[in-house]
């Protein structure tokens, strides 16, 4: 990794992914999603806000529970535990 570029990781073109370097790269990713507080989306704590859970004691089993979708009017920080829809696909991406 080089630096930043509008305070996101770049990488040079000797560690960018080619195939034979993934080991190398993977640690790379993994720094680069720790620096800007996103490894929440990597390790999946992060979960996507319109998945569909199920009920810890359903009454039978085809029993489900979708969680609410979440409206907001304001950006929430990268390593929030419940990002809106639109935030979760933009980040996930």
């Amino acid at each position: 990794m080089s630096g930043t570029a509008h305070g996101l990781p770049t990488f040079t073109e000797n560690d960018k992914f080619d195939r034979l370097n993934w080991i190398t790269f993977k640690n790379l990713i993994i720094v680069a999603a720790e620096v800007c507080r996103a490894m929440g989306y990597l390790d999946g704590s992060i979960r996507d806000p319109t998945t569909i859970i199920q009920s810890p004691d359903p009454p039978d089993s085809t029993s489900t529970i979708t969680k609410p979708k979440q409206t907001q009017l304001e950006a929430t920080p990268w390593d929030f535990d419940e990002p809106s829809t639109g935030e979760w696909t933009t980040r996930n991406a």
